[in-house]
């Protein structure tokens, strides 16, 4: 927390008048009410004019954008590590988006949840992302991009499929995987945690076809992976 701290001040420094918001969950925010420097913390905040926008966990009609990142001028980098990370005990993936693609990311953002965009006019944004490769599933008109592109995937790999997701849960998702090692592509899954249908349906496939199909399962990894990818033919990946 020290480096985030310190960074937003070194920020406030080169750009006075730049504007500086945190979101963040009161209740975690405010736990933190009794730990030493709590009193300082909240002082440098204000000293730095950090915009404090708090809210509860029982408000359901928050917009949530669950891809952690850092917009900073017209750069955006986007991470699966927390901004302010409570493990150490992880392996996080970061990336920065490409000028054209930060843009966009950068418009929808600024119009979808500091304006007021319209349904039409988040669908023209979301649109413009998509084809710069940043996907979204918006909660407001309920776009699958996220959805189909796992589906394009996982249906149009035609000699390999590497697979590793928290949660293989789907037991329609695991139909569909199958259905590629039957069609002859070498298939690789990692998962973390699986269903009991589709545990079954993963080991009857593998004694059907031992040389296609490999699963492991990495829950027990230290440090664990804290990521979701889709990889087909060593080409497309999500």
């Amino acid at each position: 927390a020290q480096r985030v701290l310190t960074a937003m001040t070194e920020f406030r420094q080169q750009h006075p008048n730049a504007k500086i918001e945190v979101v963040a969950a009161r209740a975690r925010f405010e736990s933190a009410s009794r730990q030493p420097g709590y009193d300082d913390f909240l002082k440098t905040l204000r000293d730095n004019n950090v915009q404090m926008n708090f809210f509860d966990n029982g408000n359901t009609s928050r917009q949530v954008i669950h891809a952690k990142g850092v917009i900073v001028n017209d750069q955006v980098l986007f991470t699966t590590g927390a901004v302010i990370d409570g493990s150490r005990n992880k392996v996080d993936i970061s990336t920065a988006l490409p000028p054209q693609a930060a843009q966009s990311f950068i418009r929808y953002f600024d119009e979808s949840f500091s304006g007021n965009a319209t349904p039409a006019r988040r669908q023209e944004l979301l649109s413009d992302m998509s084809r710069q490769g940043v996907l979204v599933d918006d909660s407001v008109v309920r776009t699958p991009y996220v959805s189909r592109t796992q589906d394009a995937l996982i249906n149009g790999a035609q000699n390999k499929l590497f697979i590793s997701v928290s949660d293989l849960t789907n037991p329609d998702t695991t139909k569909a995987i199958i259905d590629r090692v039957r069609n002859g592509v070498e298939v690789d899954i990692q998962y973390r945690e699986i269903d009991p249908r589709s545990k079954l349906l993963l080991e009857q496939t593998m004694q059907q076809y031992p040389d296609k199909l490999r699963v492991e399962n990495i829950s027990s990894w230290d440090p664990r992976p804290h990521y979701n990818a889709i990889i087909a033919d060593d080409k497309q990946g999500y």
